[in-house]
């Protein structure tokens, strides 16, 4: 994982320990063509380090699912319904500590296929 990040990366690299699980929001209004939302999505971990003797390096990564049913405070801005994506990611118990990348990709009502790059630093 690059220390610069793109345009699809997370602004921030979230620091997590050992057994710790949060919920991951990726906002997609920025990249939105005029009218669309986002239909459906997935997120897949895409990234990780080499795993030592008696350690994992897989992420549980939990469904993707929109919010389509209302609006969601994003970082403390509401965001508009269908324009995020929500998934949890859990650390396993004994971790192999690194970087780690969780991808989000998204279909939207226009048919354009967006992606976002979470960045996980396991400590």
């Amino acid at each position: 994982m690059s220390d610069k990040p793109t345009s699809i990366d997370s602004r921030e690299v979230h620091e997590l320990a050992a057994g710790e699980s949060r919920l991951f929001s990726c906002w997609y209004g920025d990249s939105l063509r005029d009218s669309d939302t986002v239909a459906s999505a997935t997120a897949a971990q895409t990234d990780e380090p080499t795993a030592g003797s008696g350690e994992s390096n897989t992420l549980t990564v939990g469904s993707a699912t929109v919010n389509s049913g209302g609006t969601v405070s994003v970082n403390g801005v509401i965001r508009a319904i269908s324009t995020v994506v929500q998934f949890r990611v859990t650390v396993p118990s004994t971790p192999a500590l690194g970087d780690y990348v969780v991808t989000c990709t998204s279909t939207t009502t226009g048919s354009d296929i967006l992606k976002r790059r979470c960045r996980i630093r396991v400590v």
